[in-house]
């Protein structure tokens, strides 16, 4: 018999609030846990009246962001419902502020009844007191999820592994849990890469290119993906050190398993070129070749383009706000170009020259080999020795010898430390022989740029124009610039060569590129040490002057030889990544 009521008075059926909740948003995870729990619930308590249903998705974790929860608490506080009725108390709260406030409305009455499906409730002091017990296992399981799931991503970070889903140009492969590369998109991505090195195109222009050019389409996901790239897109992959083999989580750097696509300077040289970029350029239908590249030598303005019956015309664009510009005239590519060439040829070097220094490259190329194994062999013991410490420094806050601040501090200076020698021991051999590249990149631009600037298309003749110099200026449609450093030293190939010596010591020396003790050189010499440590080139002379005055002459000339091949040499191992030489073969067009 209840109190208040007489004998014959009905009962009022209690009015339950139905609460199902999922903890991940994602449909794809956890996709049949709502339909489960509504179907227990039906099955378990069929004959009790639902007033309303709440459904929930998302973690109880944080009690700010549940906003469900929290208007089932104002029906509940404003009489709607009478009680809750759910799979289990877990799905009513995983924290401590949730569940005070379900406990707390118990006991002042507000809640009536609670029904679990896998938990049985009294509505009691005892019962509450192991409700709370329920909800703070929740909370427990909850906390101790979370840290359990961020010491596994640290120790995947540690060893490699990328938490999450891969970046562009790589998969997730399911079977070894490691990140692979896309056999479709690896090679795309890497080429965008490479014209962001260049210098010569924006992200949008690069972005453009990808998606309209070469067919670019992102991977397909469930709700996303199998279109083009977008804006932001390209600026965030270009801004990801994960492409240059590193993992970036909760500001931290970790050394990654996977294949780079870039090196870590390379990275760096592109931050760089993010940070002084202005605005996204807008696509051109036409390709100008020389746009961007020059600017006005009155207001510093860009020099602009456009095409007028077929034909390219270049003048200011005057944009410069406040500075007067007196640069009205147009001049017209065809006749830019003849001024280009003019001034290239300046530094073009002869094919007895090109042949001498490819060999002399190649006897430099193996004696720098012998010299970084030494180096190699100092590296590796310096890394091994900064392990060590890291280790030491472990150990040392394990046993509390440090605090906290101090072992944060030191700990990421050895990270950084390690991280850099690794890049180092990494990459020295490859930047050496890179450099060799490059060099050989120089020799080849010297001989053969002038005539790419003649027939090359718009992209080819812009990169021959971007590594003759920079700064180019226009004025009174005369065009200016600053050769590059590594170009410099080639003009002054011509200065000292054979004909001018033979006239100052009374003989004909000249260098010939057939093989020695062919039958055409009846005298040939070879020459060694001061004339370029073992470089072996034939020397045909005439009997018409002393051999001492002829051989002062060729050993003048490879002395000189020698002084112009090591200052290019320096001047493209001192420049780095910001050295961009295009590549020059006689059977193919320019590549940057």
């Amino acid at each position: 018999m209840l109190t208040g009521r007489t004998q014959t008075e009905p009962v009022p059926r209690l009015r339950y609030g139905l609460l199902a909740r999922k903890s991940l948003t994602a449909d794809d995870r956890q996709a049949h846990s709502i339909d489960t729990q509504l179907r227990k619930i039906r099955e378990m308590f069929p004959g009790i009246l639902i007033g309303r249903k709440y459904i929930e998705r998302g973690t109880a974790f944080k009690p700010e962001e549940r906003a469900v929860f929290e208007e089932l608490l104002a029906d509940l506080d404003a009489g709607i419902i009478d009680g809750i009725v759910s799979w289990h108390p877990d799905r009513l709260s995983r924290n401590e502020i949730n569940a005070a406030q379900i406990t707390y409305r118990l006991r002042k009455g507000v809640i009536k009844d609670l029904r679990f499906c896998s938990y049985n409730f009294d509505n009691s002091p005892e019962g509450i007191m192991m409700l709370q017990l329920a909800l703070s296992q929740s909370q427990y399981f909850s906390a101790k999820l979370s840290k359990d799931v961020k010491r596994g991503i640290e120790q995947k970070l540690i060893m490699g592994g990328r938490p999450g889903r891969a970046a562009l140009g790589y998969l997730n492969d399911r079977n070894t849990r490691t990140v692979v590369n896309d056999e479709k998109l690896f090679g795309l991505v890497q080429r965008m890469w490479v014209l962001m090195l260049s210098g010569l195109y924006s992200p949008a222009r690069i972005m453009t290119m990808a998606n309209y050019q070469w067919g670019l389409r992102t991977p397909k996901r469930s709700r996303s993906g199998d279109g083009p790239m977008g804006r932001g897109s390209i600026y965030a992959m270009f801004r990801n050190p994960f492409y240059a083999g590193y993992i970036r989580h909760s500001g931290q750097l970790y050394k990654g398993n996977h294949t780079p696509m870039v090196t870590w300077a390379q990275f760096e040289r592109v931050q760089e070129l993010l940070d002084q970029s202005s605005r996204p350029r807008t696509p051109q239908v036409h390709e100008f070749a020389y746009t961007s590249l020059i600017r006005c030598g009155d207001c510093r303005a860009f020099i602009t383009a456009q095409l007028t019956k077929g034909h390219a015309y270049y003048h200011c664009t005057h944009r410069k706000t406040g500075v007067r510009c007196m640069q009205r005239g147009t001049i017209r590519e065809e006749r830019l170009e003849d001024q280009l060439i003019t001034d290239l040829d300046n530094y073009t070097i002869d094919p007895e020259f090109y042949e001498w220094a490819c060999n002399k490259l190649s006897t430099v190329q193996q004696a720098r080999i012998d010299e970084d194994s030494k180096i190699l062999a100092s590296q590796r013991a310096t890394l091994a020795k900064t392990k060590r410490q890291l280790d030491t420094l472990v150990d040392l806050r394990t046993r509390d010898l440090i605090d906290d601040r101090e072992f944060v501090r030191r700990r990421d200076d050895l990270r950084v430390e390690v991280r850099r020698l690794e890049e180092a021991l990494a990459t020295m051999s490859e930047r050496d022989a890179a450099n060799m590249e490059k060099v050989g990149r120089a020799l080849r631009f010297a001989l053969r740029a002038h005539e790419m600037l003649r027939r090359g298309n718009a992209a080819s003749r812009r990169a021959i124009a971007a590594a003759m110099g920079s700064e180019y200026l226009l004025t009174d449609r005369r065009i200016t610039f600053t050769p590059s450093v590594w170009l410099v030293p080639l003009r002054s190939v011509r200065s000292v060569s054979a004909d001018e010596l033979t006239d100052s010591v009374q003989t004909d020396v000249h260098f010939s590129t057939r093989p020695i003790g062919s039958p055409e050189l009846a005298t040939n010499r070879v020459l060694s040490g001061a004339a370029g440590d073992g470089a072996i080139l034939p020397v045909q002379t005439v009997d018409n002057g002393s051999v001492n005055g002829k051989t002062a002459a060729f050993t003048t000339v490879i002395s000189h030889w020698c002084s112009v091949l090591d200052c290019v040499q320096t001047a493209i191992r001192d420049g780095g990544e910001k050295i961009r030489i295009p590549d020059i073969e006689e059977d193919r067009s320019v590549s940057p």
